[in-house]
């Protein structure tokens, strides 16, 4: 049985399927690499960004 959420609109789902697929491409991959460097490579992290996975900006 699937929950139907109601809670989220068209674009809140939009942006949640974006993540979703870069997390898979991008991200799934590479995680064994960063578990044992101890971080996640730079270019992946400017990747996020370009794609509009990073949003906020300033401090905290």
């Amino acid at each position: 049985m699937q929950v139907i959420r109601t809670i989220f609109r068209d674009d809140h789902e939009m942006f949640r399927t974006t993540v979703r697929r870069f997390l898979e491409r991008e991200c799934t991959p590479r995680q064994p690499e960063w578990d044992k460097a101890g971080k996640v490579d730079r270019e992946t992290w400017l990747k996020a960004g370009r794609e509009g996975g990073q949003p906020h900006r300033g401090r905290g």
